[in-house]
């Protein structure tokens, strides 16, 4: 959902910076990319917020920052961005001690079970391995985690 006209022109300009398409040589421009999201996430674009957590979870044009990663993520999951639902639902399950993210199983289900509800096909995938496997969340036993 877009908001306030030209935040969603910054994010598409974000994503051609991401992708190379406004470069000569096409090669991804993380740094613009960064700036053009950021600026669409300050006007509420919550596409713009996920995509901004994404650099930061990642370390693409900023360096890897767990704790701004899962605060972007959850305002972009209060404004219905499921995939970001799916993400900091992932982050809350495991917890991300090097960024100061601990574990809160309780939210981190709510959120999976949010985005499983609106039809996110990971969040589906990733509840139906959890009541498959009866395994236990948190110390790594989530699942494809050793």
């Amino acid at each position: 959902r877009r908001v306030h006209g030209d935040s969603g022109a910054l994010y598409n300009l974000g994503l051609m910076y991401e992708e190379g398409v406004c470069q000569p040589q096409g090669r991804p421009d993380y740094v613009q990319a960064f700036q053009a999201y950021r600026r669409a996430a300050e006007r509420g674009d919550a596409a713009a917020q996920y995509q901004l957590g994404k650099m930061y979870a990642e370390g693409r044009g900023v360096e890897v920052n767990w704790g701004v990663a899962a605060n972007l993520f959850d305002a972009a999951a209060q404004r219905g961005h499921t995939q970001a639902m799916y993400e900091l639902g992932v982050i809350l399950l495991e917890g991300r001690e090097e960024g100061g993210v601990i574990a809160n199983q309780a939210s981190g289900m709510k959120l999976l079970q949010q985005a499983a509800a609106s039809d996110h096909e990971g969040a589906v995938e990733f509840l139906k391995r959890l009541e498959g496997g009866k395994k236990k969340i948190g110390a790594k036993m989530i699942p494809g985690k050793k």
